[in-house]
């Protein structure tokens, strides 16, 4: 739970690396001025008619258990493994399940990760894919992908797409002769061999032609596929006008697709490879299909060393946080992308440990261990203030060890565990005090439920929920016993009273336990024992 917390994530979608280390502390330098990127536009293409194939084996109609509640939450559990024979639909509440059996016929990829926000709809693929090593010959079996939609309540098939080429393999023998014709701006692949390119481009297709992104709302799937062209491309369904619409059309193949927070833009990074060094080149477009705001995301600083990799966190509708990657030891470099401006600002060209954002006063707090600076300087470890638009950078507890943990919680102060410690600390302060009546040396995570009311710590001997405004007096000891992980259910009218926690146990026996923070109650969640959480969903 610790690297969930750390990186926050990931949102999306982050490829990241991760080796820190400490060097010996020295004089801290001023950070550096911050620069801006103007981002370059990308073609999308115009409206694409929708492609619906028959349904072959629709699946039999699913019966909802007696007492099986159309409103949420619901958590989502399937058993072991790549291709899981059912999922596990559990309402907490009602305590009753439903289970969605996996279909009949070659299904490809299946799982509770192509659920929508209220679990009433599964993306999965079926078909029949092999390995190719001849591009120039044709397969000996038909290849074929296709994209499903199932409305989980009833088990009907609303939606069916196919996702290959036309002229499936030989495309990417075409693909690979305009690359090399004509090399795209992000063309960063260094490869001189047309069959050997169109290999990767394969490679990379075969992948990732099975991403796909709900929007916030769940009305929209945001979907890759090659039906049009010779690479794969963002494509989105809509599920109230049943409309396929074409989003991006680009040399490179997909290789991750996101959303902004209102649902009107569609972030996705394009690969031309898979192996060691990867790094996808990020673009964002409107939603909508229409293209005029679409615009590249590549790097503030110099991109012949450091390549945007990492999407960290939407901190707005429009803005959002990306760090970058570089050679070397740890993560490096935190910039604002503004859609609005198209522009990207650096805001932090250092590792970082972790990160918390303020969206209200627009700051940003950020810890980190130090580096050693180019010019042999030492830039000082701690916890730094950053606002975004002075760009001033503000030391706040420049003795403080940086925190496994950043984050908001009940009365909008940031808290933080240190490294190794009992502590916890309250931000901007540099307030940190002992862990009263814990029985523990050292706590091992902090989570902040979605309505950011309620805030626990938890170790391998317990979890707590911290009250009164997280004045760090007031500490309600709600289990005692081996917590791992807590994961909070959506809470979509962020009402304190509707938080509802998952605690993961490292235990086979009895891995989940559900945690009411208002009742201070925790139950087992017998139904589900040996299956494999997934995700929470609201139903509503």
């Amino acid at each position: 739970m610790l690297k969930r917390l750390a990186r926050i994530a990931c949102l999306f979608l982050v490829v990241s690396s991760c080796n820190q280390s400490s060097p010996t502390a020295s004089p801290m330098k001023p950070v550096q001025a911050a620069s801006t990127a103007i981002l370059e536009p990308t073609l999308t293409s115009p409206l694409a008619a929708s492609t619906v194939l028959p349904i072959n084996t629709p699946p039999p109609p699913l019966t909802p258990p007696s007492g099986f509640s159309p409103n949420g939450p619901f958590l989502a559990f399937q058993d072991e493994g790549d291709q899981p024979s059912k999922i596990t639909l559990f309402d907490p509440i009602q305590q009753t399940s439903l289970v969605i059996s996996k279909p009949a016929g070659d299904v490809l990829k299946w799982g509770s990760g192509g659920l929508s926000p209220d679990g009433q709809y599964l993306a999965y693929y079926t078909g029949h894919l092999d390995t190719l090593t001849d591009l120039s010959a044709a397969p000996a079996v038909q290849q074929q992908i296709e994209l499903n939609i199932m409305h989980t309540v009833d088990g009907s098939i609303i939606f069916q797409k196919s996702l290959l080429q036309k002229d499936y393999p030989q495309a990417f023998l075409q693909a690979a002769d305009g690359i090399m014709t004509n090399p795209p701006a992000d063309f960063d692949f260094q490869e001189n061999s047309r069959d050997s390119l169109a290999a990767s481009l394969l490679t990379a297709f075969s992948a990732f032609i099975y991403t796909n992104s709900w929007s916030p709302d769940g009305h929209m799937l945001a979907f890759a596929s090659g039906s049009d062209g010779t690479s794969s491309d963002v494509y989105t369904y809509n599920l109230d006008s049943s409309a396929v619409t074409r989003i991006t059309s680009g040399p490179s193949e997909v290789y991750k697709i996101g959303w902004s927070p209102d649902g009107n833009w569609i972030l996705n990074s394009g690969i031309y490879f898979v192996g060691e060094g990867m790094c996808g080149k990020w673009y964002l477009s409107a939603a909508d299909g229409s293209g005029s705001s679409a615009f590249s995301i590549m790097g503030a600083v110099d991109n012949s060393l450091i390549r945007g990799c990492d999407f960290d966190e939407w901190v707005s509708d429009h803005q959002a946080l990306v760090s970058e990657d570089a050679n070397g030891r740890g993560i490096y470099d935190l910039e604002v992308m503004d859609i609005h401006q198209k522009s990207i600002d650096l805001i932090w060209p250092h590792n970082f440990h972790s990160f918390a954002f303020d969206s209200v006063a627009q700051q940003t707090y950020v810890s980190t261990e130090g580096e050693q600076q180019q010019n042999n300087s030492y830039f000082q470890q701690g916890t730094y203030q950053v606002d975004l638009a002075t760009n001033k950078t503000i030391s706040i507890a420049p003795d403080m060890l940086s925190l496994t943990y950043l984050g908001w919680g009940a009365g909008e102060t940031i808290a933080g565990i240190p490294l190794d410690s009992a502590d916890i600390c309250f931000l901007p302060s540099d307030s940190c005090s002992g862990f009263p009546d814990s029985g523990q040396k050292h706590l091992s995570g902090l989570s902040v439920s979605t309505s950011r009311k309620n805030l626990v710590l938890y170790s391998d001997t317990g979890l707590w929920l911290i009250i009164s405004d997280l004045d760090g007096q007031h500490i309600t000891r709600g289990y005692s016993g081996e917590v791992d992980s807590v994961i909070w259910s959506p809470n979509p009218d962020s009402d304190p009273a509707s938080d509802l926690g998952l605690v993961e146990r490292n235990s086979l026996t009895m891995p989940y336990y559900l945690y009411n923070p208002v009742t201070g109650q925790i139950n087992p969640l017998t139904d589900v024992s040996g299956l494999n959480f997934q995700g929470w969903y609201w139903r509503k």
